[in-house]
């Protein structure tokens, strides 16, 4: 699992940045969207298996 944090004074700014690593797919499976403070997020998340070889 990883982790990333979001952190803007502005929450729609956060929302955009989240619905934009959203889309990109980059994940198998997300975990957990959480707002930690007024202007902090944490997205937990399960990263795509890279295929070996």
């Amino acid at each position: 699992m990883k982790t990333l944090i979001f952190y803007n004074e502005d929450m729609d700014a956060i929302r955009k940045d989240i619905f934009n690593f959203l889309e990109q797919g980059d994940y198998r499976e997300v975990i957990s969207v959480k707002r930690v403070s007024k202007t902090v997020v944490n997205v937990v998340y399960v990263p795509k298996m890279q295929e070996q070889l």
